[in-house]
């Protein structure tokens, strides 16, 4: 519920935040995929940078671990289950913080 009224707030023209849009770069390597005791559902581990600019100057980098639990479906697509996000930072400096991750 939380995330979908963050999502329509994203809506163009209707976030102050975004104006204007930031620009956005998210890389991710030392991707580990693992099984579970449940068939089809997958454990992902990948450790991300995601790099914001917006205006001239503002320019912004979050670290971290990403933990995802994925599932393959039938007709070979992926559904995310879960999602848990571990920054290096122990303090964010941004002044907002508009991007998902």
């Amino acid at each position: 519920d939380q995330l979908e009224r963050r999502i329509d707030g994203l809506e163009p023209g209707m976030a102050w935040a975004e104006e204007p849009p930031s620009r956005t770069r998210h890389l991710i390597s030392n991707c580990q995929i693992s099984e579970t005791d449940i068939p089809n559902v997958f454990a992902v581990r990948v450790n991300y940078l995601l790099y914001r600019a917006q205006k001239e100057r503002d320019e912004t980098f979050y670290v971290g671990t990403r933990f995802d639990k994925v599932r393959r479906l039938e007709d070979d697509n992926w559904r995310l289950l879960e999602r848990d996000i571990v920054l290096d930072q122990a303090v964010i400096t941004s002044h907002n913080l508009s991007v998902l991750f």
